[in-house]
């Protein structure tokens, strides 16, 4: 049996001892990584890898898991375990079943990339574009690495949904040196190897190592400050997490009990959406076979919805918004609204931070939106739109619902951002914040 023929007997066997749910979906690719250091190309690698995430329901008894040694034999031993398994297991009856249809899907544009799929060697080309060009601007030494490959998507439902879907994806990404204490970063992901811009992003990265020389302790306190498209794109995610009605249900979430509530200015409007162009989050269909939608979230600052997959919209008496994941609702891709001024505007006459940067953001409580993130890389302080030192040893310790309300500015330009730091695709720009809280990262 081929993986796909596996499919057929996963459902069918499960249908077949009693599952009134069952969702089995193939998952998976071809990838290729290639990393460098100190300038040079230092590994590439390259891996086949495909799982089976298996969904059943027997009278409101749920199981879910994985199969990764796809053949029969596995299968067959899955299927027993699977029925052994749940005659331990209780009802849960909030459980209201899996979407029954209609399933008309549409096909998503710019997701599937031959030249990606035969990129092999002229990666190499593309990273050490990136590498030069960092450090034509400045740079002494860079990192990083280039992955790239194919992706793909079968899914199977009992209701009646069948999906397939092939794409590709990059994710480059390089950190540049100017010294010991100065750094800059920068990545760029897409699905068409058109976008894919390595000197760009190589510049980018060194431009703001150069930028980052001699960093200077600052005193804690409340700073405007403008966070470029990555750092504002981690805010964001941990915003589309804690969207799913499941985060809210579970305590998990900061926007309890925020349903129709102002949450935002009102120019600020976000959605999810599944079927964005060249969204590496993109599929025709949610995991339960919903075909790809786009949801507004939130509507010139209001919060209009929670995410939701079939069961849970069906107990909240509302519609699925087409976010099922296997165990819970999740976003595709966040995507917030473009601001009315440029990047460099916005600069123009800033008195505050520039970050470019985060890691660690971590939550105190997530009911309230307490949380923390350290500034990395290039953090910037200006005055009247000219940089006035390079800063270091800073952490950011605000509420979550206070800096998306304090939010003054958006820029126009916006970028797909995804990455160790951004776990669900996020497309948007740099936002400006006012009169947030800094405190110091070290003694």
């Amino acid at each position: 049996m081929d993986k796909k023929e596996i499919l057929d007997y996963l459902h069918n066997k499960l249908t077949e001892n009693g599952a009134d749910n069952v969702v089995v979906g193939l998952e998976g690719g071809k990838k290729t990584q290639v990393k460098f250091a100190n300038n040079n190309i230092v590994a590439t690698q390259t891996w086949d890898a495909m799982s089976i995430g298996i969904f059943a329901s027997f009278k409101k008894k749920i199981v879910f898991t994985n199969l990764d040694d796809i053949n029969k034999e596995s299968a067959d031993n899955k299927i027993q375990h699977i029925l052994k398994f749940v005659k331990t297991m209780s009802p849960n009856e909030n459980f209201k079943g899996i979407y029954p249809g209609p399933f008309k899907y549409e096909k998503i544009k710019n997701c599937y990339d031959t030249k990606i799929e035969d990129l092999s060697e002229k990666s190499v080309d593309l990273v050490q574009a990136g590498i030069n060009s960092a450090l034509d601007a400045g740079a002494k030494r860079t990192s990083g690495l280039l992955e790239f490959g194919k992706t793909y998507s079968h899914l199977l439902t009992s209701k009646g949904a069948k999906s397939h879907q092939a794409g590709t994806e990059y994710y480059f990404s390089i950190r540049a040196h100017s010294d010991k204490e100065a750094s800059g970063y920068a990545n760029q992901v897409g699905r068409v190897l058109s976008t894919l811009k390595p000197e760009r992003v190589g510049n980018e990265a060194g431009v703001d190592a150069v930028k980052a020389k001699n960093p200077e302790k600052i005193d804690a306190g409340k700073y405007d400050i403008i966070m470029t498209p990555y750092p504002f794109a981690n805010l964001l995610d941990n915003f589309g997490g804690s969207t799913s009605i499941s985060a809210v249900e579970g305590g998990w979430s900061f926007l309890g009990k925020k349903l129709g509530k102002k949450i935002m200015p009102s120019f600020i409007s976000i959605y999810d959406d599944g079927k964005l162009e060249e969204g590496l989050g993109s599929n025709t269909c949610d995991a339960e076979g919903c075909p790809a939608q786009t949801t507004k979230i939130v509507d010139k600052g209001v919060l209009k919805t929670y995410i939701h997959n079939y069961s849970t919209a069906t107990r909240y008496k509302t519609k699925t918004t087409g976010n099922a994941g296997l165990i819970s609702p999740e976003v595709r891709n966040i995507v917030i609204s473009a601001g009315k001024d440029s990047s460099e505007k916005m600069l123009s006459d800033f008195t505050g931070l520039v970050v470019t940067n985060v890691w660690y953001t971590r939550f105190q409580n997530y009911t309230t939106g307490d949380f923390s993130t350290i500034p990395r890389d290039a953090i910037l302080q200006y005055k009247k739109g000219e940089i006035v030192k390079s800063v270091k040893d800073i952490r950011i310790a605000d509420n979550m619902l206070k800096m998306f309300n304090s939010i003054s500015k958006l820029s126009k330009e916006r970028v797909q951002q995804n990455g160790w730091e951004v776990e669900t695709p996020v497309y948007c720009g740099s936002a400006l914040m006012k009169k947030v809280n800094i405190s110091r990262s070290t003694g």
